[in-house]
């Protein structure tokens, strides 16, 4: 696997699998997922991400928007972390209300960042929605293009660090 990002989604599951080789240990990726200051660098793909809680711990809460073409804004919770190995984290979309009249779309993803055997990470992301109908939902949006960039972002901020 190079390091282009992959994205499944199976017919009929309610599971995307996110894949990424970046050039960096996994212990700097994990830092540049868990380290509120460099989330805020990539988390919007356009780099305007607004990081309104990060509390990295199990249990702990966190809020994100960005803004692009429209205002997206997540938020969730913490509920396994196993530095540097993994973590798990609930995700729900605060603004879906306004676009679908719905709310109550959460997701669980868990990331995981294997070391591969030539120094770098494979992240290998699994996100499991509540129903197939919410997994093709963010299979149709934006969603891939914006990982690509994202994903693009923290390669940048892995080239810069020490």
């Amino acid at each position: 696997m190079s390091n282009q990002t992959t994205v499944t989604a199976e017919a009929g599951s309610p599971f995307i699998t996110i894949e990424r080789i970046f050039d960096a240990p996994r212990e700097k990726v994990f830092r540049v997922f868990s380290d509120a200051a460099l989330v805020a660098r990539w988390w919007s793909p356009n780099g305007t991400a607004t990081v309104e809680a990060l509390d990295f711990r199990e249990g702990g809460r966190w809020h994100f928007s960005g803004t692009g073409d429209q205002t997206i804004s997540f938020h969730g919770f913490f509920h396994e972390i196993t530095a540097p190995e993994r973590f798990v984290q609930t995700s729900e979309f605060d603004n879906l209300e306004a676009m679908i009249g719905e709310r109550g779309h959460t997701v669980l993803a868990k990331y995981e960042f294997l070391p591969t055997e030539d120094g770098r990470t494979r992240l290998v992301t699994t996100e499991m929605y509540m129903s197939t109908e919410d997994r093709d939902m963010a299979v149709q949006s934006d969603m891939e293009s914006g990982v690509v960039r994202a994903y693009q972002s923290v390669d940048s901020i892995l080239k810069g660090m020490e």
